[in-house]
């Protein structure tokens, strides 16, 4: 399942719960259809995984319901580094047609900073837990349980839970304004009472949002030895070597080549001195072939 939800409480909260189902959804019946849950978007992947394609489906159908929901005011949407949500033609999409604008939090701040993450999403499966329970007490329903579910009577009954679990969250606005308070996500430019309950999961107060190096591992730490950098050098070369399946040859006189090791090293060209750019300079000359 693929979960959006807003910070808004009572009548204002909101949340769009699609759902992904394995297969191609070519050979479904028209009965099997009319019996989903209308507040349901089913979508179709041979690994029910929300990969490019399934993503543009859901983000058509986001950007049209917010476009309504808001009269084409602008909206901030904050997501994961999936890579169907970095997508371009789903980032364009949202803003067409929704004029939603994608945030991306930082990666491994995910479980922190993203209010999914700090209680929706675990409440929406146990909301759908209860539902599974309550229904196993119906006499006959065990049994069919144990003999095995055919998959479209599975779908059918995920799409009346997954409703009633995002009905749940609705009318629990401790929880859904929680989830955005204890994230920061609510905060203003100016101190207010509320950011006391700014208190990401799992962290230690104070909690110090991670540095570039630590939010980024692949990206190597800025190194001032030539033979780090040079060590950087064959990373990058070994990098595009692989992706492009020919052999690399840097050119003695280009100096693009300089500027890409710095973008790779993750240092702006204005940041970097003379010292380090000659070191750079000196390892790509020794190097030209």
């Amino acid at each position: 399942m693929h979960i959006c939800m807003n910070a808004g409480i009572g009548s204002d909260a909101d949340a769009y719960i699609d759902m992904v189902a394995r297969g191609k959804g070519t050979r479904i019946s028209k009965a099997e259809k009319l019996a989903w849950n209308e507040e349901i978007p089913v979508h179709w992947q041979k690994c029910a995984w929300v990969d490019r394609p399934v993503m543009l489906q859901i983000a058509e159908l986001f950007a049209e319901k917010v476009g309504e929901r808001h009269g084409g005011a602008p909206v901030l949407l904050y997501a994961d580094i999936l890579d169907a949500h970095c997508h371009e033609p789903v980032l364009t999409k949202l803003k067409t047609k929704g004029n939603v604008f994608m945030c991306f939090v930082p990666p491994g701040c995910t479980d922190s900073t993203q209010a999914i993450d700090a209680g929706a999403g675990r409440s929406t499966r146990v909301y759908v837990g209860d539902k599974l329970d309550k229904w196993l007490e119906v006499d006959g329903n065990l049994e069919k349980w144990e003999k095995g579910l055919k998959a479209k009577e599975r779908r059918i009954l995920m799409t009346h839970w997954l409703a009633a679990a995002k009905k749940r969250l609705l009318e629990n606005d401790s929880l859904w304004e929680g989830c955005f308070l204890c994230t920061g996500m609510l905060m203003k430019l100016k101190p207010n009472p509320d950011d006391e309950k700014i208190k990401p999961q799992g962290r230690k107060l104070p909690y110090n949002i991670p540095t570039e190096s630590e939010a980024y591992p692949e990206v190597p730490e800025v190194r001032e030895s030539a033979s780090s950098i040079e060590s950087c050098i064959d990373d990058s070369i070994n990098d595009e070597a692989a992706n492009s399946g020919n052999e690399i040859v840097v050119e003695e006189e280009e100096n693009d080549f300089i500027h890409e090791i710095m973008a790779y090293l993750g240092m702006p060209v204005s940041d970097v001195n003379e010292e380090m750019y000659l070191a750079i300079e000196h390892v790509c000359n020794s190097r030209a072939v």
